[in-house]
């Protein structure tokens, strides 16, 4: 699996402030990584779906350090 930074990423329902803490990797085998990923933690904070801006297929969590994670498909849906 390859991530990849994902450039100006934007997500429904997230409002940014100067104090939170956001990651936005892309992956080039959306269906393998949500399954490793979704084994890490107890629950998601965002289900897979596609991301109406981007066309893109993503999900989001929390990591142990409070960072948002959003992992989205390299191409579109």
């Amino acid at each position: 699996m390859k991530l990849t930074p994902a450039p100006g990423a934007s997500h429904v329902g997230i409002k940014a402030s100067p104090l939170t803490k956001a990651i936005a990797s892309r992956v080039d085998d959306f269906d393998m990584a949500l399954p490793r990923v979704s084994a890490l933690v107890d629950r998601l904070d965002e289900e897979p779906h596609v991301n109406p801006s981007t066309g893109t297929a993503e999900f989001s969590l929390r990591d142990p350090d409070g960072y948002y994670v959003t992992i989205s498909a390299l191409a579109a849906a």
